[in-house]
């Protein structure tokens, strides 16, 4: 049986690195108004990327405009989440060879979280929050139905609600059609709320992390330097239970012999 060569602590990194936050923005708006509707994706297509991605086990939500097409999704399985939509993509460029030099923007971690956090405030679209927020709540909404949407990402989409919520309770921002001036007067707060809710989910989710990586360190441990499925023997027992801090005393019956 072949030995699983992971230490503890290699199995807890792992497991840190694999619910990083990444981003793929492909940005639409040096196109034609043509040329965007030859990438206009129904919500049909994007259920099917959505579900792909959540039988592969892993995490996508995908934002969709007529200026860029956002993909959420995270370390874990990344080539299963993105397998989907980058298919669909080569389709369309390979009709048009045109649109097939689309800026393409890869960010990672608080910059994608950033992002994110930024555009449901709606101080990139004159200050109508509201418009900003339709999109992203609709995009969670269908990979949570799809059961695509993950523990991440999930705490990610709450954060840019709590951030269009926040916006609309502590400034003058909120409605179509509001005055550049006060665009501009808002802005700082606007951008202190932001910083406020990515500090939140960045709290929230290294909580969530450490607990999943102190399981992830725990089984390692459980199994020693030996595949899974090898039967586990007494002696491995035991340094599990030390391993998890639980007092030996309580596992006397490991230690005496059966009867019969």
């Amino acid at each position: 049986m072949r030995p699983d060569r992971r230490t503890p602590a290699a199995a807890r990194e792992q497991s840190l690195a694999s619910e990083a936050l990444h981003l793929l923005v492909i940005d639409y708006r040096r196109l034609s108004s043509e040329q965007r509707a030859r990438l206009s994706f129904s919500q049909e297509e994007q259920l099917e990327w959505l579900r792909a991605a959540a039988a592969r086990g892993a995490s996508l939500v995908v934002l969709a405009s007529e200026q860029r097409l956002e993909i959420y999704s995270t370390r874990a399985r990344l080539s299963g989440a993105l397998r989907g939509v980058l298919e669909s993509l080569a389709q369309r460029t390979a009709r048009n060879p045109a649109i097939g030099g689309l800026r393409v923007v890869e960010k990672t971690e608080l910059m994608a979280a950033r992002h994110l956090l930024r555009r449901a405030s709606g101080i990139e679209h004159d200050g109508d929050v509201a418009r900003a927020i339709a999109p992203i709540h609709a995009a969670a909404m269908l990979a949570g139905s799809s059961t695509a949407l993950g523990l991440t990402l999930s705490a990610l989409f709450r954060a840019a609600g709590n951030v269009s919520r926040r916006v609309r309770l502590e400034t003058a921002l909120g409605n179509r059609g509001v005055a550049p001036e006060l665009i501009a007067i808002e802005a700082p707060s606007v951008e202190r709320i932001v910083e406020e809710e990515l500090a939140a989910w960045q709290a929230q989710e290294a909580e969530a992390l450490r607990a999943k990586a102190d399981a992830c360190e725990a089984a390692v441990a459980r199994q020693g330097s030996f595949a899974p499925d090898e039967p586990t023997s007494i002696t491995r027992l035991r340094a599990s239970l030390r391993a998890e801090g639980k007092p030996h005393s309580q596992n006397a019956d490991l230690r005496r012999p059966q009867a019969g």
